[in-house]
């Protein structure tokens, strides 16, 4: 992908006392969030400011595939025009997908900073299933490009092997694999075809990655956070002493952070270093992938 290496807003920084405050945490990714911010950081100093994005509705593509039937000298034309047309909308959908984490991060830790728990919580919530669906995607994509196609193409599209003047590589599979991810929703009345793929389902299959085990553990307890039950209340429970008889408590409540914060601070960082530290990787990934199959289709000289 090209870079305007513009200098952008980065993420700022953990305070410091709060970063202290946990460094005898038992989640590594809480004592790696400094660096995993750093990692997105750099990695957005080498996104383009604006991308120029060449767009096709399924009738506009098909008229230019059949023209080019009528002239392509060999397969390889074909293959170039739609290729170049997936991988488009693949680095398009990486874009929009690390900039809204950028800005989701990044509103995570100025609430982090500013005492805003809740609000922490539901960005880094968030964070996690943006930087999880990109992975997905992401792993998907190299799968599909580096392995074997199921439809009309032979062999693998990064295969040498495979000669693309005479073979035409498609795979439907993966053009409805980047429109459902692209166009995801879950309006009423959309196209069934545009239903959004459960998030919690892609991120159950994370955590069974070694390694990623803890990023199931957190996003439910943020959803718990997100969502209006008594955990995302209990902050408000500021204090609390035994009564006169056994099961009786005085608690106090209001507005502020009671001793549950620490716990949903300690989540909201891991889900915050985690969503950087993948979001980092998935997109490197995603541009390795796209790289590669670009050079192979010869759009890359």
């Amino acid at each position: 992908m090209a870079s305007a290496g513009i200098d952008v807003v980065h993420i700022p920084p953990i305070p410091r006392e709060i970063l202290l405050a946990f460094t005898d945490s038992e989640n590594p990714w809480v004592r790696s969030v400094d660096r995993h911010i750093d990692l997105l950081n750099k990695q957005m100093k080498n996104l383009p400011l604006q991308y120029k994005w060449r767009f096709r509705d399924t009738n506009a593509f098909t008229a230019r595939v059949h023209e080019l039937v009528k002239t392509a000298k060999d397969a390889l034309e074909l293959n170039q025009f739609a290729w170049r047309d997936h991988l488009a909308s693949c680095e398009a959908y990486s874009l929009l997908t690390t900039w809204r984490n950028i800005d989701l991060v990044k509103g995570g830790v100025w609430a982090i900073a500013r005492g805003e728990v809740v609000t922490s919580a539901v960005l880094a919530r968030s964070a996690i299933e943006t930087a999880a669906q990109l992975a997905d995607m992401a792993r998907k994509t190299m799968a599909t490009l580096a392995g074997e196609t199921k439809e009309k193409g032979k062999g693998r599209l990064l295969d040498p092997e495979l000669d693309l003047h005479a073979n035409r590589v498609v795979s439907q599979d993966f053009e409805n694999l980047i429109l459902k991810t692209l166009y995801a929703t879950r309006l009423p009345g959309t196209e069934e075809f545009y239903n959004a793929t459960n998030i919690f389902s892609i991120i159950q299959q994370t955590a069974k990655i070694p390694g990623q085990e803890l990023v199931l553990k957190m996003y439910e307890n943020l959803c718990e956070v997100a969502h209006p039950n008594f955990i995302g209340k209990s902050l408000y429970l500021l204090d609390f002493k035994p009564g006169s008889i056994a099961g009786e408590e005085l608690r106090t409540i209001g507005p502020g952070n009671g001793p549950s914060s620490r716990e949903i601070v300690e989540t909201s960082l891991g889900a915050l270093s985690w969503a950087c530290g993948t979001n980092a990787s998935a997109f490197d990934l995603m541009s390795n992938t796209i790289h590669a199959v670009a050079t192979r289709l010869e759009l890359i000289k």
